[in-house]
């Protein structure tokens, strides 16, 4: 997950501007750990301290990381994926609905 912030940060900021809206949710620290995350790779999108899992367990679709879970904006969901490659599949889902 920590290797492919930047390019999640990159990609919202692209698309903030079309109605893009980002939401990462972290599941193994608190708002400590959160806000040391964001400090780091400088994120402006908003990221989610989800200590108990309740994201987590809502939306999980593997045990692989990172997972992207696009929603349309009627907050359906339309597509799902995991893994380092994920991020591709998701950015042309967005792209596509944008």
């Amino acid at each position: 997950c920590q290797r492919l912030a930047p390019d999640f940060e990159e990609f919202y900021a692209e698309h903030a501007d079309e109605g893009l809206t980002s939401i990462a949710a972290i599941h193994d620290t608190g708002v400590d750990g959160i806000n040391e995350w964001i400090t780091e790779f400088g994120a402006t999108h908003t990221v989610l301290a989800d200590p108990d899992r309740v994201v987590y367990d809502q939306y999980t679709i593997s045990r692989f990381r990172p997972q992207y879970i696009v929603f349309d904006r009627d907050m359906t969901v339309i597509h799902k994926d995991d893994g380092p490659d994920a991020g591709r599949s998701a950015e042309t889902v967005v792209e596509r609905e944008l």
